[in-house]
This record gives C-alpha cells, sequence and structure tokens, in this order.
C-alpha cells in the first residue's frame, strides 16, 4: 500500500475520456477489485486487488475506485428497482385478494337472500 500510495498520480487515457483496450488477465483484476468494493459496507477495495488493478490495467487508483462507485450506484439503483416492483406486485395481490373476498361476500349475500326467499315461500305453502 506503501508502494501505491509513493506512485505519482498520472493522468491515463481513461481519465481523459479515452477508452483504453484491456487485455483479459487486466479485466479479470479489475473486476475482482470492482467486486471487492462492492462486498465492502465501506465500499474500499482491498489493497492487495488494488495494486493487482493497477499493475494489470495501467490505470490509477482513482479511476479505479471511480469504477467502483459506478458499479455500486448501479447496484443500488438495482436494488432498489428490484423493491419497488416487489411492492408494486404485493400491491397487486393483496388488491387481488381484496377483490376475491369482496365477491366471494357478494356470493355470500347473494345465496342468504335466495335461501330467505326459499323459506318464506315454503312458509306461504304451508300457510295455504
Amino acid at each position: 500500500q506503501q508502494q501505491q500510495q509513493q506512485q505519482p498520480s498520472t493522468t491515463t487515457a481513461a481519465a481523459q475520456g479515452q477508452k483504453r483496450v484491456l487485455s483479459a488477465n487486466a479485466k479479470q483484476a479489475l473486476t475482482k477489485a470492482v467486486l471487492s468494493s462492492l462486498h465492502s459496507p465501506s465500499g474500499a477495495i482491498e489493497g492487495r486487488l488494488m495494486a493487482e488493478a493497477v499493475q494489470a490495467t495501467g490505470l490509477t487508483e482513482e479511476t479505479i475506485m471511480n469504477a467502483a462507485k459506478v458499479a455500486r450506484d448501479r447496484e443500488l439503483k438495482k436494488r432498489l428497482e428490484r423493491r419497488e416492483a416487489q411492492k408494486k406486485q404485493q400491491k397487486e395481490a393483496m388488491a387481488q385478494i381484496q377483490a376475491e373476498k369482496a365477491r366471494l361476500a357478494e356470493q355470500q349475500r347473494i345465496q342468504l337472500r335466495q335461501q330467505q326467499k326459499y323459506a318464506a315461500m315454503q312458509q306461504q305453502q304451508q300457510q295455504q
């Protein structure tokens, strides 16, 4: 980590907005560093993984941290969207349950009225 701190901060092609083609090894190192950040409650990247990513990609620590922040923000957005979708599904399910309850209650009222009418008719017939 001391070596990382002693390295001068240089402007990279990626920091200037240019795209950089990474080797498979560099992509893997960068992925491991970003995943380390995603798994950390504080968003920190494990020192060894940061060093490997810097060495393999040629990117600065700042650029790698920015990539990790973008990934964390994206994951948070996805998580919030999933929660909202679950809430919406629960609301829809509750609405369906309430509608079914209302339908069943109406059926029971109809059956009760029919039974009352039938009982009244039988009573009338018995009186005649």
